[in-house]
């Protein structure tokens, strides 16, 4: 599946189903497939069905009547005909998918549209019998109107004939590849769903004064943060961010964790009052959500945990706590409050003990009444002073029988990890995921992990969150949407003595690892494999040919005046020139994870980096954000700045840096960047004149990749292009013009096609071009070249060249 924008507001995506080509339909055929949309602000055509004489039939998102009002639209601009069919808004706030079903009837002149199981009808649609058809989902044309969504599952079938399915399992790239995996389509500026399956997208961030309770409403999909003053709720389907007043608790309070009773709408908070006039230090308070002026109810302790988990029976609505740091001591105590004596009692279990520890993970088990316990940190005497270790044990505690059971110990995990305060159960209840990460080492990262309830083994299914870590107030908390199919990671992290940082990430359903996220479209049928095979074997025959007769005298296309394609850097580069590809320090190819938003952030810092003053965030917010309000700009740049710091965290050699109100790159020698190469080489041409010809030769090296950025086409690029373009064109028509001179033909061949591909219509030089094949020996390239260059005059100036070529048809020894 696929979106229909390479950013969730930036909707530039295309996609062709059968590509520029058209498909011959008659009588009866179908298309059907699978719709989210996913910004109710967001106007714009959906699917368009064009015929080869210029005629279409289009499916457009309406919501110019306000949310309560909200249609698609099939609409025949041929006769004018249409039809409307109502589209809640809770299906788009929650991001349903819709099954869609039209079908073409040619021979009545007519369409109907199943949707939602109602079935719809327009009629007349203008189109002959037969046709020839092309689809194309989002961007077309001229009119740049698309919405927010996500295709998936695309089905065209002719009535009596194959069909033809499209999955969209793709994970990057612009090919779109049938249930064959044969390539039939194309897509501009796609986002990949699947991407978001493993890589955390950054929803929001919050600063707060001081330390807050998180926990998560799972009636309302809401994570909820508590301080001493008041009550913010974030719903992530709707982007909302609120704050209630909060007035039952005392300024001294600080509230360490938060769980949700769903059954009584009630938070329960751990708090710890820091007056000492007051008779407690420590309380859970049970926090009414019904009503605007919030109750309270105090559950008093004597003693203050750290890091515990708290958490209620939903049964009973009855509150617990486990574990914890309890003045300088690990805990393995198990506290449930008893309403009717108004107290805490520590249960007594059977069966397995569980050493003292804080840290841990806990969640609800298979049944109800027992809850799993995962991890931590602690030792068997529970002391302190006598240091700990991360624990990987998986518990089920059984509340009805009171009874504890070891159910394994994972002994193969080397890292000093320790999860988030809670699991969560996989579908299937097989396994469970949480979020696992150095607790004790700063400037970490966070991974989300899914292991097997059986055996203990497990895979990492997320990329990386970042994390400071630079205190014991770090909490790291996992929620997951039943309604939205996500899961939400809530990072809090002391950002000062008194300030804290809250940060929100979500991840959809089910969560894939990277080599899961890579095999997509790696299993190709047997034929496509046994066609690999034959070609390749093909392929080392010519070259094995070629070299015999280069060594019987014959002339090779390349002489000795030229020079050799050298292999690429494929580790901790990235390069501009051509497509843009980028491979981390461990040669891993991650140019997928440069949407083109963060590919034009990413190069818009670049180059002002190379200018040496940076970028400020009000210049960056313009160039790139110029239709948006400044609210939703600053939410916008937030994300896709972190999203790029996300990825720059896996080069060595590079830092983004935000210095006196400016952004830019901080660089050393161990990162690759091939634009940055090509200045240097720049550099000691002019240093070094005498050695121009080993110089040139690396530029060759470098430029033969293609021009700067060519999928980059926003209007603020073009100064920094038409800048290298200027000096480019200078330096290599003086080389030229003396390699032409010199008589060295093969080498001038080599470095005019670097200069075409910057100035394309030089006449002058496609001229010397061409009498240098000649002179060669290699006519029949010469008339190739020359066949594309008129057809490329002619279609971007519309006239044929003015000055005469050479006689193609003669050859010169």
């Amino acid at each position: 599946m696929f979106r229909s924008s390479a950013e969730p507001v930036n909707n530039r995506t295309s996609l062709s189903v059968f590509g520029s080509k058209f498909q011959e339909f008659k009588d009866e055929f179908s298309i059907r497939f699978n719709l989210s949309i996913c910004d109710i602000k967001q106007f714009g055509y959906i699917l368009r069905v064009l015929t080869n004489e210029n005629q279409e039939v289009d499916l457009v998102f309406v919501n110019f009547k306000g949310e309560d009002d909200l249609y698609l639209d099939l609409h025949s601009p041929i006769t004018h005909s249409s039809v409307q069919m109502p589209i809640h808004k809770n299906d788009i706030y929650e991001r349903r998918g819709i099954p869609l079903e039209i079908f073409f009837d040619l021979k009545a002149d007519k369409a109907e549209i199943m949707f939602k199981n109602k079935r719809f009808s327009c009629n007349p649609i203008g189109l002959k019998n037969p046709s020839k058809l092309k689809f194309v989902f989002g961007l077309y044309g001229l009119n740049l109107d698309v919405p927010s969504m996500v295709i998936r599952d695309i089905i065209i079938e002719e009535k009596g004939e194959k069909s033809e399915v499209f999955p969209l399992n793709e994970f990057t790239g612009d090919d779109v590849h049938n249930i064959h995996k044969r390539r039939i389509g194309t897509v501009k500026n796609p986002e990949w769903m699947i991407n978001r399956h493993h890589f955390w997208q950054e929803r929001m961030r919050l600063n707060v004064n001081s330390t807050a309770g998180i926990t998560y409403n799972s009636i309302n999909n809401q994570i909820l943060f508590f301080k001493n003053d008041s009550v913010f709720t974030y719903t992530p389907q709707y982007e909302r961010f609120e704050r209630k007043k909060l007035n039952v608790l005392s300024p001294q309070t600080i509230i360490k964790e938060a769980a949700f009773s769903s059954g009584e709408n009630k938070a329960f908070i751990h708090a710890v009052n820091m007056s000492d006039s007051d008779k407690f230090r420590s309380a859970i308070a049970a926090i009414s959500m019904d009503d605007e002026a919030t109750s309270l109810r105090k559950f008093f302790m004597e003693s203050d945990l750290f890091h515990s988990n708290l958490f209620f029976d939903e049964r009973s609505n009855t509150p617990f706590i486990f574990g914890g740091l309890e003045k300088y001591t690990y805990s393995n105590k198990l506290l449930k409050y008893d309403h009717a004596a108004e107290e805490w009692e520590m249960m007594q279990f059977t069966g397995d003990s569980i050493l003292p520890r804080f840290l841990a993970a806990i969640g609800a088990g298979i049944t109800s009444s027992e809850l799993l316990l995962f991890g931590g940190f602690g030792n068997e005497s529970g002391k302190l002073e006598y240091g700990g270790k991360s624990l990987y044990e998986l518990f089920a505690i059984n509340l009805d029988k009171e009874e504890i059971i070891k159910k394994w110990e994972n002994t193969t995990i080397t890292s000093n990890l320790t999860p988030c305060s809670n699991l969560i159960l996989d579908k299937s209840k097989q396994g469970f995921y949480t979020l696992c990460y150095p607790y004790h080492q700063g400037n970490s990262t966070i991974q989300l992990f899914k292991f097997n309830l059986s055996d203990g083994s497990y895979r990492i299914v997320s990329d990386f969150i970042p994390l400071a870590n630079r205190d014991m107030n770090t909490t790291v908390q996992l929620f997951f949407s039943e309604l939205m199919q996500e899961y939400y990671a809530v990072v809090k992290e002391s950002i000062s003595e008194e300030n804290y940082l809250i940060r929100i990430y979500s991840l959809l359903s089910s969560p894939v690892s990277k080599a899961e996220l890579l095999t997509y479209q790696t299993h190709w049928p047997i034929q496509w494999i046994m066609l690999s095979i034959v070609v390749i074997l093909a392929g080392l025959w010519l070259f094995l040919s070629k070299k015999k007769l280069n060594k019987k005298g014959q002339t090779s296309f390349y002489t000795k005046d030229s020079t050799p394609m050298l292999p690429p850097i494929t580790k901790n580069a990235i390069y501009l020139f051509g497509d843009f590809a980028a491979y981390n320090k461990e040669g891993q190819d991650i140019s997928y994870r440069f949407s083109s938003k963060i590919k034009s952030l990413f190069t818009l810092i670049f180059f002002h980096s190379k200018e040496g003053s940076g970028i400020s965030t009000e210049k960056m917010t313009f160039l790139l954000w110029p239709d948006k309000d400044p609210n939703n700009a600053k939410n916008i740049r937030g994300v896709t700045i972190n999203r790029l710091r996300n990825i720059i965290c896996e080069f060595d050699g590079i830092t983004l840096v935000y210095i006196n109100s400016k952004w830019f790159f901080k660089f050393d020698s161990s990162f690759y960047c091939d634009y940055i190469s090509y200045e240097k080489e720049l550099h000691q041409l002019l240093m070094h004149p005498e050695s121009k010809d080993k110089g040139m030769a690396r530029i060759l090296q470098i430029l033969r990749r293609g021009v700067l950025l060519p999928s980059l086409q926003e209007r603020w690029s073009d100064a920094f292009k038409h800048d290298f373009e200027d000096i480019a064109e200078r330096i290599l028509l003086e080389y030229i013009t003396q390699l032409f001179e010199k008589k060295l033909y093969s080498k001038f061949i080599l470095f005019s096609e670097l200069y075409l591909n910057i100035d394309p219509l030089n006449e002058d030089v496609m001229n010397l071009c061409l009498k240098a094949f000649q002179k060669i020996g290699k006519s029949e390239q010469a008339l190739v070249l020359y066949n594309k260059f008129v057809a490329n005059y002619r279609n971007l100036m519309g006239e044929y060249p003015k000055k005469p070529f050479p006689d193609l048809t003669q050859t010169h020894s």
